[in-house]
């Protein structure tokens, strides 16, 4: 079943907004650290998308 990055990201992060406010004590998975990267990587590809748009 393929399916767009895109849509599979947002519902990755949805996921892990969801089980970083459960909380399970047997869980041992640092999910704001997940959503952090997320956020991170997210800025950066934008940077890099503007930075492009100055050189073309």
């Amino acid at each position: 079943m393929p399916i767009k990055a895109r849509y599979f990201v947002l519902g990755y992060g949805a996921l892990e907004l969801m089980l970083a406010l459960d909380n399970n004590p047997g869980d041992n998975v640092a999910h704001f650290a997940h959503l952090g990267g997320m956020i991170f990587g997210y800025i950066l590809l934008k940077k890099w998308q503007k930075d492009r748009e100055v050189f073309y």
